[in-house]
């Protein structure tokens, strides 16, 4: 039996894991067949592991994969359905938070289950990305002669179409640098009127992207005040090429489906491999909804706490360990006791039910066990080129920043968001998780970094310091000492 393990750190590891096994759940309902059958959820010493069964994965693949062999374009259509209705959710977020912070008592916590079911909702389907984009880079040749599409031509089909929400908001920084530039440059009567267009562009930007450099620790990460710091550090040639290179994405894509055609392929491979660059915009699309969740529910339960009479310590501790509905449905007491038990990583769950204890414990480190004693070389799939040498640096949490050194190989079970400071510092990536949709495939690809994901045992292997090559041009780490 084969796993594929990811690691989870966020605010609340075990809000972020029930929410997880909601969206499974709503995913086979809404899919109308159980695809999702042996995956699940461990919570051990305040982490949360997704243990993805491979027969589900394969189970999920080959029912869209069948769909696609019927009719070529239902993964387009698909695909479409997904982004209209995360773009929609993601466009409604002002108006979302005014209902949650405008939301009388009586009514907050109706608002709340009724906006989780609505999130969870849109969220369910585009976790296909997942299912459809593990592995990618090899089972597509069960499809297609690899003499039809070699490695470097594979990635190039599969980058991604869309602007992702980082780089729009980059975008709309830049332009508003821009119009603050030509302000200055214009000296007129009208530079009050100028002035006050740009604090209406900022104004605009926090309400409509507060959540835009969110990780799964904070929300609403940007404000007025922020915004106004990203925009003194901006240089003006940085905003020229900004929205210049942003400008290049409608030809990329041009040049991206011309290769496609160029292919001596049919129209079922073809829409294969389209699938997957569709997917990378699903799984930007879908991250952002996330942040948005954050935000309108976190608004939420601050207020329904203040109902519950919890503040201080106390709160800190629901909002960190306590579980979406014994925040919704517990009196003040069993909340309380229930977080604690949590935060001291008593509760262990596995797919939607709960095992407690040694039982628990002994059937996830069975999963866990891989053999990895004298290992000097090991293989993981090529995001982005290129070849590099450095000592190793292994990054799970913002804590582990701190060690962390400029021009490091970062080495994670997976990356996220909140870790782009070091990213940016990073002369390359290894991650044990992943495929191409993955947050390292993107990333690594947007800033020019070597990256190697999907090695299952980078983080395990490695230590702090060690010296590694990593070959991302034949996806292979080697360990120098």
């Amino acid at each position: 039996m084969h796993y594929i393990l990811k690691r989870v750190e966020a605010r609340n590891n075990l809000m972020s894991l029930q929410s997880w096994q909601a969206i499974t759940i709503f995913f086979n309902k809404l899919i109308g067949v159980k695809l999702m059958k042996q995956s699940g959820w461990y919570y051990e010493n305040k982490t949360a592991w997704w243990v993805g069964n491979s027969d589900d994965y394969l189970r999920s693949r080959l029912w869209l994969i069948g769909k696609i062999k019927k009719d070529s374009n239902y993964g387009k259509k698909f695909a479409k359905k997904q982004l209209d209705s995360l773009n929609n959710f993601i466009k409604s977020f002002p108006r979302m938070m005014r209902e949650a912070s405008l939301c009388p008592e009586e009514k907050i916590i109706s608002f709340a289950k009724k906006f989780i079911n609505k999130a969870t909702k849109t969220s369910s389907l585009a976790f296909f990305t997942d299912w459809y984009a593990h592995d990618a880079q090899h089972w597509i040749y069960d499809y297609i002669n690899k003499s039809e599409l070699n490695d470097r031509v594979f990635r190039t089909l599969t980058s991604n179409k869309k602007l992702s929400f980082s780089k729009e908001y980059e975008y709309r920084l830049a332009l508003i640098k821009i119009k603050e530039f030509n302000n200055k440059i214009t000296k007129s009567k009208n530079t009050n009127s100028g002035v006050k267009d740009v604090d209406k562009e900022i104004k605009k930007l926090v309400q409509q992207m507060t959540w835009a450099m969110d990780n799964y620790y904070h929300v609403g990460t940007i404000n007025s005040k922020r915004v106004k710091h990203d925009l003194d550090k901006m240089k003006l040639v940085e905003a020229k090429d900004i929205i210049k290179e942003i400008k290049k994405l409608p030809g990329k894509v041009k040049k991206q489906k011309a290769l496609l055609n160029s292919l001596s392929l049919n129209k079922f491979q073809k829409a294969l491999i389209d699938l997957l660059s569709d997917f990378v915009d699903v799984q930007d699309k879908r991250k952002a909804a996330v942040f948005v969740t954050n935000n309108v529910i976190t608004c939420a339960f601050e207020k329904i706490l203040d109902l519950k009479k919890i503040f201080g310590a106390s709160r800190q501790l629901v909002l960190e360990h306590a579980s979406a509905d014994w925040i919704l449905d517990f009196d003040k007491k069993k909340l309380l006791r229930l977080s604690s038990l949590a935060e001291k990583g008593i509760l262990k769950l596995a797919d939607s039910k709960e095992i407690i204890g040694k039982k628990a414990h002994d059937q996830f480190q069975k999963i866990l066990g891989l053999e990895i004693n004298n290992i000097k070389e090991f293989k993981g799939y090529s995001a982005c080129l290129g070849k590099v040498r450095g000592k190793v640096s292994i990054v799970h949490a913002i804590s582990d920043f701190v060690k962390f050194k400029g021009k490091d190989i970062l080495v994670a079970s997976m990356t996220r968001p909140e870790m782009l400071p070091v990213i940016k510092k990073c002369s390359a990536i290894i991650t044990d998780e992943g495929g191409l949709t993955c947050h390292a495939a993107i990333i690594s690809r947007e800033l020019h970094k070597p990256c190697i994901i999907a090695t299952k045992i980078a983080s395990r292997v490695l230590h702090d310091g060690d010296e590694v090559e990593v070959d991302a041009n034949q996806g292979i780490v080697r360990i120098l000492k």
